[in-house]
């Protein structure tokens, strides 16, 4: 049963909530011509390019920016603020492309489960890893 969230925290009042679970928190997104209540967000794999056997699983919406990924890429690897980073979308065939546009959703970018996000931040010495010959 969906209900809008305000309904949700009043029943919440009334009844509470089943120890140990957690509520399905979804979103309703405005997709072209159409809003839809999103049943299954987007699971992404997340990791930095320096370490890409560190491998986390986080869920978007479709709606979200790639800079909401950004932001949780640098939370989650403990990424100092202020450093310059870049990400790069890796599909299923291992071939890579660099996110230029922060601000696209990831609809838009054409992000899908399964799909791997890399990190990679500006060097000491202001090169990006990825400059180098290593190959992702």
């Amino acid at each position: 049963m969906l209900v809008p969230a305000e309904a949700w925290h009043k029943l919440l009042t009334w009844y509470g909530m089943v120890e140990g679970q957690p509520p399905l928190e979804r979103k309703v997104v405005d997709l072209p011509s159409t809003l839809k209540v999103e049943v299954y967000p987007v699971e992404i794999f997340l990791c930095l390019h320096s370490n890409m056997e560190n491998v986390i699983t986080a869920q978007f919406s479709r709606a979200d920016s790639i800079y909401s990924i950004q932001r949780a890429m640098c939370e989650a690897f403990s990424v100092p603020p202020g450093s310059e980073c870049r990400l790069w979308m890796k599909s299923s065939d291992s071939t890579c492309e660099r996110l230029r546009n922060v601000h696209v959703s990831v609809l838009d970018a054409c992000l899908s489960s399964a799909m791997t996000v890399i990190m990679e931040t500006r060097n000491a010495d202001g090169t990006w890893p990825s400059s180098r010959p290593q190959i992702m």
